[in-house]
């Protein structure tokens, strides 16, 4: 999770590509926008997407995901919103993840996911939409990657030396 929403799907410890190599593009799963708009997950529940709604909305130009996250902790209420609208947009999609392919576990990468807050946050909006919506019978289980911001790293090399026959 960044500047966009990347994914793959591991399945018996082989990465699903699928029959377009589209598997596990879980960022452009299509949504609807409160004003009814077609966007893409990526769009909407980005770390890049929630920068870009402070920018919009303060007019101040100097802002990233720690800067907000910061902000926030200190009260500042546009802030708040902004990570509130993000877990919110989030928790949609992880919740689809988890009714479509039921997985053991889901885990978030890219820098954000070091920060616990980020964490607790977008599994507390996951439960509330479990405890609203008596449909949802299931939260999925949300971790951190191991390796944070270089989990796309990682898995790309895993996944080339498995292609290579090296894993």
């Amino acid at each position: 999770i960044g500047t966009g929403i990347g994914g793959a799907m591991i399945i018996n410890g082989k990465l699903h590509r699928g029959r377009h190599g589209l598997g596990g593009e879980f960022g452009y799963m299509t949504t609807l926008a409160p004003a009814e708009k077609l966007n893409n997950w990526s769009q909407l529940a980005s770390t890049g997407n929630m920068v870009r709604y402070v920018i919009e909305k303060s007019g101040q130009t100097d802002w990233d995901g720690r800067k907000i996250y910061q902000e926030a902790a200190a009260g500042n209420v546009l802030c708040q919103e902004a990570i509130l609208r993000m877990n919110r947009n989030l928790a949609q999609g992880l919740l689809n993840i988890q009714y479509l392919i039921d997985p053991d576990v889901i885990s978030l990468g890219g820098s954000i996911s070091q920060n616990p807050d980020f964490i607790q946050g977008v599994k507390k909006a996951v439960d509330n939409f479990v405890d609203t919506y008596e449909e949802y019978t299931v939260a999925p289980v949300i971790q951190a990657c191991t390796y944070h911001a270089d989990a796309n790293l990682y898995g790309a090399l895993v996944n080339w030396l498995q292609e290579e026959n090296q894993w």
